[in-house]
């Protein structure tokens, strides 16, 4: 059975001074697209009798979302303070619970992207989410 996106939750840790982890979802979230990019080795062996052998050896796993600006709203509110962040600045942790009740979760580097938009529209945001290292699968 398909499940619609809507069905996955993604919440961002907007407090990153405590033990517990402060998860907000970002209202009025209209895309989030998860990119995994797989680094392949391929090498070539005299026993291969001409053909490759393969290995995956790393991956990188971005977000990259949209959403209509929502003054007041925890989540949408943090990413927006991310605009001009750099270094540690930029650092949080992420939170996805799947349709499927599966979670990924862990550290992350906010990159926000753009926003606004032409007169008439509602303002947006966009971002980037980069997941920093392993993230927890469970």
């Amino acid at each position: 059975m398909a499940n619609c996106v809507w069905a996955n939750d993604f919440k961002i840790d907007t407090d990153l001074t405590g033990t517990t982890p402060a998860l907000a979802t970002i209202a009025n979230l209209e895309s989030l697209e998860m990119s995994i990019d797989g680094t392949v080795q391929d090498w070539f062996s005299m026993d291969g009798e001409g053909f490759s052998s393969s290995l995956l050896t790393a991956k990188k796993i971005t977000f990259t979302g949209t959403a209509k600006v929502t003054d007041g709203d925890t989540g949408n509110d943090y990413i927006r303070s991310k605009m001009f962040a750099v270094c540690a600045d930029a650092n949080s942790n992420f939170q996805l619970t799947l349709a499927d009740a599966s979670v990924v979760s862990g550290a992350c580097v906010i990159s926000v992207t753009g926003g606004l938009g032409a007169a008439e529209d509602v303002d947006v945001i966009e971002f980037e989410i980069h997941v920093s290292g392993k993230p927890t699968v469970t």
